[in-house]
């Protein structure tokens, strides 16, 4: 065989290995392209402060390379609406952020005034959800009562169970 058939062949055979290499792992490969990219896209966003311009595009970056992850099945995102009302809000998220200081993937949705949205919601890896959830229930519970019980949690819940 000559020198110049076995090169063929074996650049054949890489190509082959390649194709098959990134079919089998395409997956792992575009988690870890979308982990790094959003991670990047976190640091920017600490970088260039809240009052760039800069700052929306990262924010975007951020959420399209998150979206992806729940789309692999990386992440999970999920919704908790909480049963206090502000200004209680933000004691719970000190709260729960506190046991999750790792996680930057939590967002708080609240208003005080007109309709109100009160939940946390979480991007997370989906077997760390459980946890979310217990920290939550454990954390929203009232520590004033407001007039006629409007914000009292179903007894169950209050204690623990």
């Amino acid at each position: 065989m000559t020198r110049r058939r076995w090169i063929g062949i074996t650049l054949v055979a890489a190509v082959i290995c390649a194709v098959i290499t990134l079919a089998l792992f395409y997956n792992d490969i575009a988690i870890a392209y979308h982990h790094r990219a959003m991670m990047r896209a976190w640091a920017k966003i600490l970088e260039v402060g809240a009052n760039s311009s800069d700052q929306s595009q990262w924010i975007e970056s951020y959420d399209r390379h998150r979206y992806a992850l729940v789309q692999y099945g990386y992440l999970a995102r999920r919704e908790f609406p909480l049963i206090v009302k502000p200004p209680e809000t933000r004691r719970v998220w000190r709260q729960v952020t506190a046991e999750f200081p790792d996680n930057i993937h939590a967002t708080m949705q609240t208003t005080q005034w007109g309709w109100t949205v009160n939940k946390i919601i979480v991007y997370d890896q989906p077997d760390r959800m459980p946890a979310w959830e217990a920290a939550i229930h454990r954390y929203d519970v009232p520590e004033f009562p407001t007039s006629a019980g409007a914000n009292y949690p179903d007894e169950n819940r209050a204690n623990g169970r």
